[in-house]
């Protein structure tokens, strides 16, 4: 999953913002991540200026907001199926002493 990562240099006070990638090292089975440079944020506006190009235009962050409302959106989405799968392991066990007290009687 990729997201917009953004750093303020203390130095000069530039917004620098980065592409950051999530994946598993097949090697070592743990996350990896990295990054890639995209260039610099325009203060006034919020748009990212590209790297190496002053007279380029901005790239648009409306697809990237989208990928982040997506990402954010599936969040949400698994806690509501853990929250589930929960309350279905508590059913299973109310469901199982309810058989051995009827088979008690």
């Amino acid at each position: 999953m990729a997201s917009i990562v953004y750093r303020k240099s203390k130095k000069s006070g530039i917004t620098y913002a980065y592409r950051q990638e999530s994946y598993r090292d097949p090697e070592t089975k743990k996350p990896r991540n990295t990054r890639t440079y995209l260039g610099r944020v325009n203060e006034e506006t919020g748009e990212i200026i590209p790297k190496g190009w002053t007279d380029q235009a901005p790239i648009p962050l409306e697809p990237l907001k989208e990928v982040e409302r997506l990402s954010m959106q599936i969040k949400s989405l698994q806690k509501q199926l853990e929250e589930k799968e929960e309350e279905i392991q508590m059913l299973k066990e109310l469901v199982g002493k309810i058989g051995e007290l009827a088979s008690s009687i």
